[in-house]
């Protein structure tokens, strides 16, 4: 059937997206000579406004709200505030108070209709919310049909994008991170749709006879029409009025979500934030296979892709943190060629110094220092490690076990470290490192072994006793025959006892009336050194 439009006019009173503020009348829109269908009406007057050329006419249940996504066809899937925060109150909290009033529109319209061969009047045609009515006039009879849109306003959802880029920014969780995928998933095979905005009214559709000549017409509103009255003109019989009880939801703004999302670089940040935790948790990865000489061969590929990764997502990393992952990765891709060599060559050196050199750097945008350091760090040690073992021109200086504090180092006793341990030195030059008394140097004799037997005090390889001379006797100067001094050539007695050993000691002579005699000799132990 053609149905012809007879009048058709849309009045805006505040613009899309402002506060309420008073009606100010604006020039009747000229609507096309033929329509085919209400929706398309509702979208050319809309259209032709130029502010919210984005609206479209419900085609959807009239339950559909602000703050609902889905696909065009179901726009009502899913709401944010299930589908993102599970439902929790206080993530929910800013997304739901963005939802105001933000402008008023009058409308209105005019078209002809037919009483159908059962009676009814069929007012499908001007949406889902409309009304079936029961007609007590002649099949095929004409009808005009006026609507208007009373007290109709704009009811907005701002800034979705960004509150839920926000809310991802300040604390992400699985479930808000599921739905901004799927909203900026681009592989999608059927775009996106969520409410931004809903023209909201409450209908009053009026219902005349075409001709005065027939018969007045009478009508009755169909089953499941309970939200509408009816009620004759009492001033023009003949004359009805379907009135909505409350408002209703006549059209609506079904916005991609995709270039929305993108628009406001939630999308962005989403892959970013992706792209990071994939790049934490590869490198992490992949320095414990190092570490475990595990499928060294598939490092150089497993680093390719993550260097890939941080390539296409700059935004992702710092310049400090960029800079640092390079550096690790180039360093897992090294350390997995040289632990495959048996020995490993001098290369691994590059690899330990671009290491120390990660390690050993700084920087304010760095927030990756934990990680990196907990993967190039047993790194480093286990190449200093290999480095030390091969004896490598980058070895760590050998330190040598100080035990008695003097000084000296235990050649027995040594380790590799870039700095000097506690407890060692740099020398291996004791020979005993039980005890202070033995070094390099030692000047003083003892009469007792140094604690493993050997009288070796000085280190320098042998015993070395503090005298071997043997006594030769008194000695004298004498005057007419009479010895007038007496002195002792002081040695041991009969022989030389060994280190820790007692021996006969002769130490001095006393002179007699005509001669010198020995005194009495004492005991002593030979010290040595």
């Amino acid at each position: 059937m053609v149905r012809h439009f007879e009048r058709f006019a849309i009045l805006l009173l505040a613009s899309c997206g402002s506060p309420l503020t008073a009606p100010s009348v604006a020039k009747p829109l000229a609507a096309p000579a033929t329509m085919p269908n209400w929706c398309e009406a509702v979208d050319a007057a809309l259209d032709t406004q130029g502010q919210n050329r984005d609206f479209r006419c419900l085609r959807v249940p009239n339950f559909l709200v602000t703050g609902f996504y889905g696909t065009q066809h179901n726009p009502e899937r899913s709401d944010f505030a299930n589908a993102c925060f599970g439902g929790v109150a206080d993530a929910t909290a800013r997304l739901r108070l963005a939802v105001r009033p933000a402008g008023q529109l009058r409308f209105s319209f005019h078209a002809e209709r037919k009483v159908a061969a059962d009676g009814s009047l069929d007012l499908g045609f001007v949406g889902p919310w409309a009304p079936r009515l029961h007609a007590q006039a002649a099949r095929g009879e004409a009808l005009n049909v006026d609507v208007e849109l009373v007290d109709a306003e704009l009811r907005v959802l701002s800034s979705a994008a960004e509150i839920l880029g926000q809310e991802y920014s300040k604390s992400p969780s699985d479930a808000l991170e599921a739905c901004l995928g799927a909203l900026c998933d681009e592989s999608a095979r059927e775009s996106l749709f969520y409410t931004a905005k809903v023209l909201a009214a409450v209908p009053v559709i009026s219902v005349r006879r075409s001709s005065s000549n027939q018969s007045a017409a009478g009508f009755a509103l169909g089953a499941g029409t309970a939200e509408f009255e009816l009620s004759e003109n009492e001033r023009e019989h003949g004359v009805f009025t379907i009135r909505a009880k409350e408002k209703l939801n006549v059209a609506a703004l079904l916005e991609e979500a995709r270039p929305a999302f993108t628009r406001a670089l939630t999308c962005t940040h989403l892959v970013e934030s992706q792209t990071r935790r994939k790049v934490v948790e590869g490198l992490r990865e992949l320095g414990l296979r190092v570490l475990a000489d595990r499928e060294l061969e598939a490092v150089p590929v497993g680093s390719a892709a993550l260097r890939e990764s941080i390539r296409k997502t700059p935004g992702a990393f710092t310049p400090s943190e960029q800079g640092d992952l390079l550096k690790v990765l180039e360093a897992l891709e090294g350390a997995s060629r040289e632990l495959t060599r048996r020995p490993p060559g001098r290369a691994l050196c590059g690899t330990l110094n671009l290491l120390e050199a990660v390690l050993g750097g700084t920087g304010n945008d760095h927030r990756l220092r934990d990680t990196i350091t907990e993967v190039a760090q047993p790194l480093q040690r286990r190449l200093a490690g290999l480095a030390n073992e091969n004896a490598l021109p980058c070895a760590e200086p050998i330190w040598y076990r100080d035990e008695d504090g003097d000084g000296f180092g235990d050649q027995k006793r040594s380790l590799r470290a870039a700095k000097q341990p506690l407890g060692y030195v740099a020398n291996s030059h004791d020979c005993f490192d039980r005890s202070r008394d033995v070094r390099p140097g030692q000047l003083k004799f003892f009469s007792r072994q140094r604690g493993d037997g050997s009288f070796d005090y000085d280190c320098d390889g042998k015993s070395t006793p503090h005298t071997t001379a043997l006594a030769t006797g008194c000695k004298s100067i004498s005057r007419f025959g009479i010895p007038i001094r007496c002195w002792a050539e002081a040695g041991w007695r009969d022989r030389v006892p060994a280190c820790g050993e007692e021996g006969r000691w002769l130490a001095s002579c006393e002179r007699s009336t005509l001669s010198c005699e020995e005194n009495e000799t004492e005991l002593q132990q030979q010290a040595c050194r």
